[in-house]
């Protein structure tokens, strides 16, 4: 009875003045996180809270290793130190310059990109592009390989190339550019959420993943 006693007061004190780590790949940080973690810490205002970006395989560490008691990354995830469930599924976009011939499109296909130099976001995306492009018969013209969102934007806009990104990753009124969806293949990711395998979360921890 004591020992569950401190327990509810030190996970009554976690909650109010307690740490949350998360680690997340950029576009749910940027896109996902912002208005749930805003209404999150209206709810407990007291903890403090650290997000850390990294690709999908970067967050898997972090999450196994300590450093993060939660992640948000791409599925699926083979580290077995790791336990995950989806969040949700995403479409992918092609991401043209607003005077790209193929702006006004309803939809692409890969097939129609074989001339275009690509501008490529690193990561499983990289590679999930890189695949859907050899299923089409050509390889990719990669004119720049970036892990900044932001300059992948800006390289469409400037009219350098065209990039696939999943839908979360492309902002809407983002200015001087379309995004067209992809078909024949569509292409789709996965999104979950990942703790460590038979670990107990913190107080911070388990509010935030019951308010998810």
């Amino acid at each position: 009875m004591a020992r569950h006693t401190r327990e509810s007061v030190a996970g009554l004190t976690e909650l109010k003045h307690g740490r949350l780590t998360l680690a997340a790949i950029p576009a749910v940080s940027a896109f996902y996180l912002p208005g749930r973690l805003n209404r999150f810490l209206g709810k407990h205002p007291g903890i403090e809270l650290v997000i850390l970006e990294e690709s999908s395989t970067g967050v898997a560490e972090l999450v196994g290793n300590g450093t993060a008691e939660i992640g948000f990354l791409q599925l699926p995830e083979l580290d077995q130190r790791l336990e995950t469930r989806k969040l949700l599924t995403e479409s992918h976009h092609v991401l043209l310059h607003q005077k790209h011939r193929l702006a006004d499109a309803r939809s692409v296909t890969i097939k129609q990109l074989s001339g275009e130099s690509f501008i490529q976001y690193r990561g499983r995306v990289h590679e999930t592009v890189l695949h859907a492009c050899r299923r089409a018969g050509f390889d990719p013209k990669v004119a720049c390989v970036t892990s900044e969102l932001a300059t992948v934007h800006a390289l469409v806009h400037s009219g350098l190339g065209v990039a696939i990104l999943p839908e979360m990753a492309i902002p809407t009124g983002l200015k001087g550019t379309r995004a067209v969806p992809l078909r024949n293949p569509g292409l789709k990711r996965d999104i979950g959420l990942a703790r460590r395998h038979a670990t107990p979360l913190s107080a911070a921890g388990k509010a935030f993943e019951t308010f998810l």
